[in-house]
């Protein structure tokens, strides 16, 4: 399993009330997964997606702009070949966060 929450994203919003999603935020950004790693596909339990680790050189990474273009976190389950797999039902898109001034 594998959770993913960015933390300290500021300094990346540039004063947005948008949440840190998809590529306009998190460009190439990539996890390095640990050597050895060798399923084929994880399933994100919060938005039903599932996520195929890259192989290149003697790296595995997962593309955070991909697991990150919904939902601002994410629980990697992992273990399923691809073709094992179940549809999930997705959560629905999160909108912005709602702030209120005192």
């Amino acid at each position: 399993m594998l959770v993913i929450v960015p933390r300290l994203v500021a300094g990346l919003l540039n004063d947005s009330d948008l949440p840190p999603l998809g590529p306009e935020i998190w460009a190439d950004t990539r996890i390095v997964l640990p050597p050895g790693n060798n399923f084929e596909a994880y399933r994100n339990a919060l938005t039903g997606e599932d996520v195929s680790p890259q192989s290149g050189g003697d790296k595995t990474t997962i593309d955070v702009a991909k697991i990150l273009a919904e939902f601002p976190a994410a629980l990697l389950l992992r273990g399923y070949p691809i073709s094992e797999l179940r549809p999930a039902r997705p959560f629905p898109a999160v909108p912005g966060p709602v702030l209120q001034s005192g």
